[in-house]
């Protein structure tokens, strides 16, 4: 790069508030749930080409591919978004 070189600068705005406010109870996780996790990553192993680039799947996609129905595939979706959602709040899943 003709001598050039890039800098990339970290910018942390504050100490994280450890003192945050309880979240909801997470509904604990199912067989169904991991099924439906297991689906979605083989779907993506898929399609990966190391592009860069944002896809996303339907729930259609998924259910219609898999051995479940759409009914399950969004319920599981469901409890595991709000499963990831209580871990980037910094509260521990279900046990």
């Amino acid at each position: 790069m003709n001598g050039q070189f890039l800098a990339v600068d970290w910018l942390a705005a504050e100490e994280p508030d450890l003192n945050v406010e309880p979240v909801e109870e997470v509904e604990a996780l199912s067989d169904d749930d991991y099924c439906v996790l297991n689906a979605l990553e083989d779907l993506e192993a898929a399609r990966i080409n190391f592009g860069v680039f944002e896809a996303w799947t339907s729930v259609a996609t998924l259910a219609d591919g898999a051995a479940f129905s759409r009914d399950v595939a969004t319920r599981a979706l469901w409890r595991l978004s709000s499963l990831v959602g209580a871990l980037v709040r910094g509260r521990p899943g279900p046990q």
